[in-house]
């Protein structure tokens, strides 16, 4: 039953919403030491609003919550701001329990689960260039906003015995890390991923607290 996409489709589809990310640093931005923590503010920010999402979900519903989080350039012209900012994705693949899981369903549960957050979720297009397959299995995704941060719901609808399913992703703004920006981009070149999984019971849900790290 399980099906994760490729991490690969995240970030292409990470870009339907970068349209409307917000600068918050004007010229080439800050020092290095003001980059970094910047950039470790960002990353701490999307790691506690993808936590603080996860656990509002009902319990049993989905599979293991398991979040990848990357920071990335921004890709300029197609992007809000984007000419030489990066920004922080963190993306989770949620899986439902149940076979028969139909995507309204799904959407409806997400929706009405983090309503009393305040994020309210609207439907956004999406090109079909950004789909891996449009006309076996399209893609549809709804985003909300809240402090200049994203969620972004992409969502297909159940095939062959599977459930309706998609990814819950937490975006960033774009913006500039100054000095520090080279460093924050190569970091994460390759396969070098922050993995969010609840380690133990002492600590559920584990948020970076060093920059740059591959483990949160």
């Amino acid at each position: 039953m399980n099906r994760r996409p490729a991490l690969i489709a995240v970030v292409l589809l990470a870009s339907v919403v970068a349209v409307v990310g917000v600068s918050r640093c004007g010229n080439d931005g800050p020092d290095k030491a003001q980059g970094r923590k910047l950039a470790l503010a960002d990353r701490k920010g999307a790691a506690t609003a993808y936590w603080k999402a996860v656990d509002a979900l009902p319990a049993g519903k989905f599979d293991t919550p398991s979040g990848v989080g990357m920071f990335r350039a921004c890709q300029a012209g197609r992007e809000k701001n984007g000419k030489g900012a990066a920004r922080y994705d963190l993306a989770d693949y949620l899986q439902p329990v149940r076979d028969d899981e139909k995507m309204a369903e799904l959407l409806a549960t997400v929706r009405t689960a983090l309503a009393p957050q305040g994020w309210r979720f609207t439907s956004v297009p999406i090109a079909d260039s950004l789909m891996p397959d449009p006309v076996r299995e399209p893609l549809y995704v709804w985003q909300a906003e809240q402090d200049g941060r994203y969620l972004q719901l992409t969502l297909h609808e159940g095939k062959d015995g599977l459930p309706a399913a998609g990814y819950l992703d937490v975006l960033t703004g774009c913006r500039k890390y100054g000095k520090a920006q080279k460093e924050v981009i190569a970091h994460y070149d390759g396969s070098v991923r922050d993995e969010y999984r609840a380690t133990s019971k002492a600590t559920p849900n584990p948020i970076p607290t060093g920059f740059p790290t591959a483990t949160p």
